[in-house]
């Protein structure tokens, strides 16, 4: 697999220092048929745990002036690739907002079942009374509210969102 750039588009003393990079990029492709496509749950769990890796040992060059080398150039360009084919795969194996339904009293709902919790249990939302007006639709969710459910059960907070 390689990397095709439209070179005229790139200003003649960049082009050098981006051959440099789309080299590693295609190195690093050839490494990981994983970007082409996850199928498996198999390909699910070895991709994340090179995504977790690779989140230890990239540098986070965000605001900071420096001159950040190609590879690490190539590993950040990698690590966004295979975080986007990770996520599809999961949303596409685990479609949590179709599966339940897709509004947040429905999603609540279908967590407690899963950890077998009661309304009690989910000091997320509020007192037991809180979380009843949530589930009998009585009450909204709150933005709050969302951001500690998907933090507690490692969801994204747009599930939570409703229709």
């Amino acid at each position: 697999m390689s990397v095709a750039v439209d070179w005229s588009m790139i200003a003649p003393e960049f082009r050098r220092e981006t051959r440099k990079t789309v080299a590693a990029i295609t190195r690093l492709l050839g490494m990981s048929p994983l970007l082409s496509g996850i199928r498996s749950d198999e390909d699910y769990e070895h991709g994340l745990a090179l995504y977790e890796s690779l989140l230890a040992v990239v540098p986070d060059e965000a605001g900071v002036e420096t001159t950040v080398s190609d590879e690490a150039l190539a590993m950040q360009w990698f690590e966004g690739m295979l975080g986007d084919a990770l996520a599809d795969y999961a949303e596409t194996r685990w479609p949590i907002g179709e599966t339940v339904g897709g509004s947040p009293a429905a999603i609540i709902r279908s967590l407690m079942d899963q950890y077998e919790l009661s309304q009690s249990d989910l000091p997320e939302l509020g007192s037991q009374g809180i979380v009843s007006e949530i589930l009998n639709g009585k009450r909204n969710i709150n933005l709050r509210q969302i951001k500690a459910l998907s933090q507690r059960f490692n969801i994204p907070q747009h599930f939570l969102l409703g229709d």
